[in-house]
């Protein structure tokens, strides 16, 4: 038989800030670059044994220092335009029990995306994007996923065909895995990472009775 006792603990707080930046950079407003940067701390507490037990310390301490950095560069002339992203999430945690191993890792993003007017009066959204995780003592977190997106769109009158395809290349899984202060969670999700998707939008307008 299994006997649980729930028990309260104070010390867990945390901290940060952040600083957004969208500017032109050009003087016929084609070039917009946007940058957001975010820092963060944690202290976070919990127990590891029953208090008086042992001789050791019950209490496990995790101080998490994280860092976030975002940066696009958007081109734009008619009816076409041109963009790429980077972000850099970096985080650095410790703790005070004997095997805890200190944390260092990185989670960085590329990515282009592009708008274009094709013949036939098709419009093309699509973006691609690597999202890239490094530092991870379990070589199966280490991963590398190129993720392709597109939209196919063309309008007749009061109606909008759109055909959406969702992770082209098929990189992506639906099992997540996050390593915190608290330990190492695996999620499952109930979905199709990769799918395809056809809209018929109908726009329909009511002029107000004066």
């Amino acid at each position: 038989m299994v006997h649980s006792t729930p028990m309260n603990i104070n010390g867990n707080w945390d901290m940060g800030a952040s600083f957004d930046f969208n500017g032109i950079l050009d003087k016929k407003n084609r070039f917009t670059l946007s940058n957001r940067t975010e820092i963060g701390y944690i202290n976070s507490v919990d127990y590891v044994a029953i208090k008086g037990e042992s001789g050791k310390d019950p209490r496990s301490s995790v101080r998490t220092a994280k860092a976030n950095e975002t940066v696009s560069l958007d081109y734009s002339f008619g009816k076409y335009s041109f963009g790429a992203k980077l972000r850099c999430a970096y985080i650095h945690a410790e703790g005070n029990r004997e095997d805890f191993k200190t944390i260092n890792t990185a989670d960085v993003d590329y990515g282009l995306n592009a708008t274009l007017e094709l013949p036939l009066k098709l419009r093309l959204f699509t973006d691609i994007t690597l999202y890239s995780r490094y530092g991870y003592s379990d070589k199966s977190m280490n991963t590398n996923n190129l993720v392709w997106n597109a939209r196919l769109e063309r309008s007749f009158g009061k109606f909008t065909v759109m055909a959406d395809g969702f992770d082209l290349l098929g990189k992506l899984s639906n099992v997540r895995k996050v390593i915190n202060a608290q330990g190492r969670t695996e999620t499952w999700y109930n979905t199709v990472p990769r799918y395809a998707m056809l809209h018929i939008m109908y726009k329909l307008h009511f002029k107000p009775k004066r």
